[in-house]
């Protein structure tokens, strides 16, 4: 067992300190907000993650884990300290690790001899470095140890994961870093400082561009009479590209790829690099949020005054209640702005956007609508009785931009079904072409 301080009670602060209390370290987990610390200590989670809530209360309960405010922190019997802390985009695109800079100023005199800093914030290449400079003259070793964690898959990615990332000078530091998350059986890669920390950068901004990609390839569906579920298999049955992130959606979001994008676009600009490929893949993301409003415009003639639009999803993706850049509040926001009377429901998230309401459930939410959108992939929502939304909404079109409900389920209830990357289907004759009544 290790002792180990984490700096930083957020997403990563929380999910690396619940992980490694549950691999049975002790572990001191420390944040700014003295509301989220007694929340935390009475086993209170302050976001939605799968089995956060109960491996908090386990840390607790077995007293490996608690949780202080960081104002007295005292790090003096920690071993480890994991910056855990939150890398906001600057105004210039860039990531602001002020936060990491900060911490280290002030606990520097705190740590123990021998004791490992690990970042596991995601850093502009060269911070973890510009930490190893200022704690030159202190016993310790510093390591970047970059996290890979999906929201709403955190903690099994935590304990096992596709790899474990260690960037480090000092190979005794790095295998000490390793032992924190042995029995996980998770693999080990073991780079530079400065790799460790692009190769982050990379991977996310890879994701994005794979996701910009298999979305214009759906726009392109829609076009040539292709269905993007169909050539999506094909493309994953190569293993060169592989199966996953090849789903078509409204676009790509949350608060890892836009801002790991801008900050990668950024750091290339210093270093004279025209990254255009990825220059092109925000671009079309930005776009493809575009495509989705310009659809819902369409069927009423360019004019969404006076119509009523349910919508089915918030958050960034399901698993979640993250909306933080979110391209389904995106959307939101623009059909509010095209005068458009919005009514949400997500299962997940249940603050409702200025300018639309919160409806209790998916069924309210289509309450005399003209249409209904579906924005975020929840399994509910492809359990949902089309029959019944029908019979509650004025109008009679769907909008998935998830391919999550049946075409033959929407059909069947009188739909007009526009998914994305694929053929609109119109319901059969008998039922009538009255889209919008």
């Amino acid at each position: 067992m290790s002792t180990i301080a984490v700096i930083g009670a957020g997403y990563v602060g929380l999910s690396s300190a619940v992980g490694l209390a549950h691999l049975g370290h002790d572990v001191i987990a420390f944040d700014v907000d003295q509301s989220r610390v007694d929340s935390l200590n009475e086993g209170i989670p302050p976001f939605y993650e799968e089995r956060l809530e109960e491996l908090l209360r386990e840390g607790i309960g077995r007293g490996r884990l608690r949780f202080q405010l960081m104002e007295k922190a005292d790090l003096a019997d920690r071993e480890f300290v994991l910056l855990c802390l939150p890398t906001p985009q600057g105004s210039n695109g860039a990531a602001d690790v002020s936060a990491i800079k900060s911490a280290v100023e002030k606990f520097s005199s705190t740590l123990a001899k021998g004791a490992v800093v690990i970042n596991k914030s995601t850093a502009t290449v060269g911070t973890t470095r510009w930490v190893v400079d200022r704690l030159r003259d202190h016993p310790v070793s510093v390591v970047s140890n970059p996290e890979f964690l999906q929201e709403g898959r955190a903690l099994t990615e935590f304990l096992k994961g596709e790899r474990l990332l260690i960037g480090a000078d000092d190979p005794i530091a790095a295998d000490r870093v390793k032992n924190l998350y042995a029995g996980t059986g998770v693999p080990v890669i073991s780079t530079s400082i400065e790799s460790a920390e692009l190769a982050k950068y990379a991977c996310n901004t890879f994701l994005a561009t794979k996701l910009s990609f298999v979305n214009s390839i759906a726009e392109l569906c829609e076009k040539m009479g292709a269905d993007i579920t169909e050539v999506a298999a094909v493309m994953g049955s190569d293993s060169r590209i592989g199966k996953k992130f090849l789903s078509a959606g409204p676009a790509w979001g949350g608060p890892c790829l836009p801002k790991d994008s801008r900050a990668l676009l950024h750091m290339a600009e210093n270093a004279n690099i025209k990254f255009t490929v990825l220059e092109a893949a925000v671009k079309a993301n930005e776009e493809s949020i575009e495509h989705v409003v310009a659809k819902v415009l369409r069927l009423f003639n360019n004019e969404l005054k006076g119509i009523s639009i349910g919508v089915w999803g918030l958050t960034f993706k399901a698993g979640t209640d993250d909306i933080r850049d979110s391209p389904a509040v995106d959307i939101v926001n623009r059909l509010i702005s095209e005068g458009a009377n919005v009514s949400v429901f997500d299962p997940m998230h249940k603050t409702s956007l200025k300018g639309a309401v919160a409806a209790t459930n998916a069924y309210d939410a289509c309450i005399d609508a003209h249409a209904l959108v579906i924005l975020t992939e929840w399994p509910e929502f492809a359990a949902t009785d089309l029959t019944q939304v029908a019979t509650l909404m004025t109008g009679r079109v769907i909008v998935d931009t998830r391919n999550i409900v049946s075409a033959d389920a929407a059909l069947s209830a009188g739909f007009r079904y526009l998914a994305t990357g694929r053929q609109t289907r119109d319901a059969t004759p008998d039922l009538g072409n009255a889209w919008v009544e």
